[in-house]
């Protein structure tokens, strides 16, 4: 992911910010997840919503 991220090959790039999130929430890095989905939104990835719907969730948990 982070080789095709380096790449900066469209859509690809943009979509592997998602995925590394992802990679960061299963290592229990929550820090680096917000970040990942962060770009991912602003860069426009097809995973848009998902990464504002994952943000939004970890919000909530930290709010508990």
């Amino acid at each position: 992911l982070e080789a095709v991220r380096q790449s900066g090959s469209a859509p690809y790039a943009r979509e592997s910010a998602f995925y590394l999130g992802k990679a960061a929430l299963q290592r229990g890095d929550v820090a680096v997840a917000r970040t990942w989905f962060t770009t991912a939104r602003k860069e426009g990835a097809t995973t848009a919503k998902e990464a504002t719907r994952l943000l939004a969730a970890l919000e909530d948990l930290q709010g508990q």
